[in-house]
C-alpha cells in the first residue's frame, strides 16, 4: 500500500514539472478572442515572445509508464526533458509556417459559433418564419425587419429621386405650369384681402377647395418642381441637381418657404396667419417676366403685355386699398366710434355693397381728387387716407408714364413707316409718274419696308459675339433639317458632318427680279429657299423662256453642284427671297476629313458623270415631266428634218 502510495506521489510530481516545462516555453501567450461575436475582432493569438505554440504530446508522454513503478531515475526524466526540448524546438516555426492556415480554422470556428447565437439567428428571422412560429411576442421580432424596411425605402426613394428627369426652364411643361400657378396666385391675392377686409367665410365646399386649398398645394408643389427645374447662370444652363439646390436655398428658397408655412399653419387655426399669405403677391413679377422670357414674345406683344401689368397695378392696389378701408371701418365700429360705414348708412348692408362702396372710394381718390361723398369720420380714417393718397398719388403718375410709353411704342413704327411713304410719294409726283406705275412703286415699297422692319440686323450683328460652341449650337438648331432635306448630303454625309457644315451655311436677302446665277456659270453654291419664290430662266438670242418655278423650301442646283458643272439656266427671283447657300469648297472640306464620306461622294460624282441611267440624279424633266433633262427635250432643240435636206452640190456645179 505504501508503494502505490509512493508511486502516486511520483507520478503527480513528474506531471506538474512536465507542466511547468511546457509553460516556460508557452509564456506570454493568450488565446485569441472576439467581442460581441464581431465578424472584425482579430483571431491572431497574443504571443508576446518569440516563442510559438507547441504540440502538447510531450504531457501525454509524461503520463505513460507503470504507476506502480518507483521513483523515477534521474537520467530518465533528463531524457525526457531533452525530447521534449527537441520537439518544441521543432515545432517552434508552426505559426511562421502554418499560420494561415490556423486563422483559417479560427476563423471557421468563431463563424459557426456565431451562426449557432442568438442573436444572428434573431437577425435572419423573417416575417414569414415569425407568421409559422406564431410567436406572440413577434413585435419584438420584427423590430429589426422594420429598421431595415425604413433603410430600404430611404434608398428606394432616392433611387426615384436621382431617375426623376430635369425640367429646361423653356420647356413647354414648365411654361404651361408657370402660367397654371400665376392664375393661382392672381386668384389668392385679390381672395385674401376680401377675406380680411369683409371677414365672410366660403361655406361652399367647392369655393373653398378652389379659392384656398388648391392655391396653397399648388404652391408646394411648385417648390418641390423648383428642385427639378435648370436654371441659367453666367449665360449657362446647369442641370446638375445638386446645383440646383444650392442655386434655389441660396437665393429663393427661405423666402418661398415663409409664404408656404402659413398654409401649415392655417389648419391649426393659428391666427394671423392669413396676413402672411399676402406675401405671395411678391412672386406675380418675378413669374411674369419668367413667362415672358421663355415665350420670347414680339415687340407687339410686349408692349401690350406692358399695358396690361399698369392696369393690373392699378386694378390691384385699388382693390387691395379698398378691402383695407372697409376694414377701418369696421374697426371704428367695434370700438364703438363713428365711422364712413355709419356715415353712409351701409352698416347691416351686405358684403358686396360694402365692397362697391370701398372700391369705388379707392378709384375715385386714385384717379382724381375725390368728389367728397365718401369722406373719414375718424382720425384713423384720416391718418390712412392721407398714407392712400401718398402712395396712390407715385403710383399713379407712374401708370401714366408707363401707358404713355407703351402708346407711343405702339405709334412710333407706325409714324416711321408713313414717313418714309410719304417721301417716296412726294418724289413720284416731282417726277410726274402715272398713277398706275405710282401704285406699283408704293406697293413695292410697302412691302420692303415691312421686311426691313421685320429683319433683325442689329441681332445678326450680336450673334457674332457667342462663343464657338453656343455659335455652333445655334447653327445646328437653325440648318440642321434644312440640309437634311438635301439628298446629296443625306447620301453622303453623316449625322456629325452635317452638324459640321451647319457653320458654313450663308443666308443672303433678294430682291424680286434680282439674278442670283446666270446661265453658263458654274455652280459652286447649294441653294435653298427659305422663304420666297425663285424662276429658272434659259436665255436665247432672240428671247428667254421660264423653264421652271422653283418654290421655298427646296434646293436649286443641287445636280450641278454634285458634278460641278455650268448652269444650263439662270436663276432669278420673283418676289422678295430669303435664300441660304453652302460653298462647294466648305462642302468639300466637311467631306474629306472622312474616307467613307469622301469615297460616297466620289463614287455619286462619277456614276453621274460616266453613266447615262444617273445623269438625271432621279430628277424628271421640268417641261414634260419626263425622265430626261429638260435640255434634251425634243421640242427644245433644232432637229434636221431628212426629208426636206438637199445636197446643194448636186445643183450647184461651182462647188467643189
Amino acid at each position: 500500500m505504501s508503494l502505490l502510495f509512493e508511486s502516486d506521489l511520483g507520478t503527480q510530481k513528474q506531471r506538474s514539472q512536465t507542466f511547468k516545462g511546457i509553460l516556460k516555453y508557452r509564456q506570454g501567450f493568450t488565446m485569441p478572442h472576439c467581442d460581441n461575436n464581431s465578424e472584425d475582432a482579430s483571431f491572431e493569438p497574443n504571443v508576446c515572445s518569440n516563442r510559438k505554440i507547441e504540440i502538447q504530446q510531450p504531457v501525454q508522454n509524461a503520463f505513460k509508464g507503470d504507476c506502480l513503478s518507483p521513483d523515477p531515475d534521474p537520467d530518465m526524466e533528463e531524457d525526457s526533458k531533452s525530447m521534449l526540448q527537441i520537439e518544441i524546438k521543432e515545432k517552434t516555426n508552426l505559426w511562421v509556417h502554418g499560420g494561415l492556415r490556423i486563422m483559417f480554422y479560427i476563423t471557421k470556428f468563431i463563424k459557426q459559433m456565431k451562426t449557432h447565437s442568438t442573436e444572428v439567428k434573431f437577425k435572419s428571422l423573417t416575417n414569414e418564419i415569425v407568421d409559422l412560429i406564431q410567436d406572440q411576442a413577434s413585435d419584438a421580432d420584427n423590430l429589426l425587419h422594420k429598421l431595415n424596411k425604413v433603410e430600404q425605402v430611404m434608398q428606394n426613394l432616392k433611387w426615384v429621386l436621382n431617375q426623376l428627369p430635369v425640367l429646361d426652364p423653356d420647356s413647354n411643361i414648365k411654361i404651361i405650369w408657370d402660367i397654371f400657378v400665376l392664375t393661382q396666385i392672381i386668384i389668392n391675392i385679390f381672395y385674401i384681402p376680401m377675406k380680411l377686409g369683409f371677414g365672410f367665410e366660403r361655406e361652399d365646399f367647392l369655393s373653398s377647395i378652389f379659392l384656398e386649398t388648391l392655391p396653397s398645394w399648388t404652391f408646394v408643389i411648385d417648390i418641390i418642381l423648383t428642385f427639378f427645374t435648370a436654371f441659367y447662370s453666367q449665360g449657362q444652363i446647369h442641370r446638375d441637381k445638386q446645383e440646383i439646390l444650392k442655386h434655389y436655398a441660396s437665393l429663393q428658397l427661405w423666402w418661398d418657404l415663409m409664404i408656404v408655412i402659413p398654409f401649415i399653419l392655417s389648419s391649426y387655426s393659428v391666427p394671423y396667419t392669413e396676413y402672411i399669405l399676402l406675401l405671395r403677391v411678391t412672386k406675380v413679377k418675378s413669374m411674369i417676366e419668367a413667362i415672358e422670357e421663355v415665350t420670347n414674345p414680339s415687340i407687339n406683344v410686349q408692349t401690350l403685355l406692358e399695358l396690361f401689368k399698369s392696369m393690373f397695378l392699378v386694378l390691384f392696389v385699388s382693390h387691395f386699398c379698398a378691402c383695407l378701408w372697409n376694414l377701418i371701418g369696421e374697426n371704428q365700429l367695434e370700438n364703438g366710434k363713428n365711422s364712413w360705414l355709419i356715415a353712409k348708412n351701409i352698416t347691416d348692408a351686405s358684403w358686396l355693397t360694402k365692397y362697391i362702396h370701398a372700391f369705388y372710394f379707392s378709384t375715385i381718390t386714385t384717379l382724381t381728387i375725390g368728389y367728397g361723398d365718401i369722406v373719414p369720420q375718424t382720425d384713423l380714417e384720416r391718418i390712412y387716407v392721407i398714407l392712400m393718397a401718398m402712395v396712390i398719388c407715385g403710383l399713379f403718375g407712374y401708370t401714366i408714364s408707363s401707358i404713355g410709353n407703351i402708346l407711343r411704342q405702339l405709334t412710333e413704327k407706325e409714324q416711321q413707316f408713313k414717313q418714309q411713304m410719304m417721301h417716296i410719294n412726294n418724289f413720284l409726283k416731282k417726277k410726274n409718274i402715272n398713277k398706275q406705275l405710282m401704285l406699283q412703286v408704293r406697293k413695292y415699297f410697302e412691302y420692303f419696308l415691312r421686311m426691313e422692319q421685320d429683319y433683325n440686323e442689329l441681332g445678326e450683328k450680336m450673334m457674332v459675339n457667342l462663343d464657338k460652341k453656343l455659335k455652333e449650337q445655334v447653327a445646328i438648331d437653325m440648318y440642321c433639317e434644312m440640309l437634311k432635306k438635301s439628298r446629296l448630303i443625306k447620301q453622303t454625309l453623316s449625322l456629325k458632318s452635317v452638324q459640321k457644315l451647319c457653320s458654313y451655311v450663308h443666308e443672303l436677302k433678294v430682291a424680286p427680279e434680282e439674278i442670283i446665277a446666270t446661265q453658263n456659270d458654274q455652280a459652286n453654291k447649294l441653294i435653298f429657299i427659305q422663304s420666297g419664290q425663285l424662276s429658272l430662266i434659259c436665255d436665247q438670242k432672240l428671247r428667254e423662256t421660264i423653264v421652271a418655278t422653283i418654290e421655298e423650301g427646296k434646293f436649286v442646283g443641287e445636280k450641278e453642284f454634285i458634278t460641278q458643272a455650268r448652269y444650263d439656266y439662270s436663276i432669278r427671283s420673283t418676289k422678295f427671297c430669303q435664300i441660304a447657300f453652302i460653298n462647294y469648297d466648305d462642302f468639300l472640306r466637311i467631306v474629306r476629313e472622312d474616307a467613307l464620306e469622301e469615297e460616297n461622294y466620289c463614287m455619286l460624282r462619277d456614276q453621274m458623270l460616266f453613266t447615262e441611267e444617273k445623269q438625271n440624279y432621279g430628277e424628271v424633266c421640268c417641261i414634260c415631266k419626263w425622265t430626261h433633262q429638260f435640255k434634251n427635250f425634243r421640242a427644245f432643240q433644232l432637229r434636221q428634218n431628212q426629208k426636206e435636206v438637199y445636197d446643194v452640190r448636186r445643183y450647184d456645179t461651182s462647188l467643189p
